[in-house]
């Protein structure tokens, strides 16, 4: 951790353009989640924001506020979360972006409501706005956020305990998301198939992608699941 903080900082002092700068403190704010130093990852993803609203740049930053969001999320500050990706999308909501991206954006809403009152065990709210998400996800023709539906409906499931039902949507999702894997991992081992419930954790710890949220927001309770599963 600490060599890749450092070659990030190196990379930050040398960028030539805010993208560069944008993209060494990303790095960094990875890094500080994976060694779960939620408050440095803040840290950092605020002063990523900050260069976007240098520029005025609104699209970056809702992205970037959505992104501390989803850390908040992961770090159990449920209330947090919410405050935040409801002003992220309000920022886009009142920009002067095309009317196509903001209709977009409003259909993301529902995407990170539902996911907000998930962690918040807030059934109702949940099953409703994936419903709405899916819906309109449908209504596009958008193959990404009709898997996404998926994937809200399997953990909305997983939270159920309906584990058969949470396996059925979470096939429907992106395969190659860390989280969705994570997830059948979990419905596998509440159905009692430990053997599942391993492989599919070692894959979500092990994902060999570009470094990512989706995966350090899970790579440590994967490992956790997978060695669980060989104690049993």
């Amino acid at each position: 951790y600490a060599a890749s903080i450092a070659v990030a900082k190196e990379y930050l002092a040398v960028a030539r353009d805010d993208g560069e700068r944008r993209t060494a403190l990303l790095t960094a704010a990875l890094t500080y989640v994976d060694e779960s130093e939620i408050d440095s990852a803040l840290a950092t993803m605020r002063r990523r924001y900050d260069i976007a609203a240098t520029t005025g740049d609104t699209a970056n930053m809702s992205a970037d506020g959505i992104a501390i969001g989803d850390i908040l999320l992961a770090a159990g500050r449920v209330a947090a979360a919410r405050d935040r990706n409801r002003e992220a999308h309000e920022l886009m909501a009142q920009s002067h972006l095309p009317a196509a991206v903001k209709d977009d954006d409003a259909l993301g809403w529902h995407f990170d409501v539902a996911r907000v009152a998930l962690a918040g065990h807030d059934l109702e709210t949940a099953h409703r706005e994936a419903a709405a998400y899916l819906d309109g996800a449908t209504t596009r023709r958008n193959d990404v956020r009709i898997r996404q539906a998926h994937q809200l409906a399997g953990m909305i499931a997983l939270d159920e305990k309906a584990f058969d039902r949470s396996l059925t949507q979470l096939t429907l999702a992106d395969q190659q998301d860390p989280a969705v894997i994570f997830a059948m991992a979990q419905a596998s081992e509440g159905k009692g198939d430990r053997k599942k419930s391993r492989t599919l954790a070692l894959q979500a710890a092990n994902q060999d992608n570009l470094p990512a949220f989706a995966s350090v927001f899970v790579r440590a309770r994967a490992r956790e699941l997978a060695q669980g599963s060989d104690r049993h």
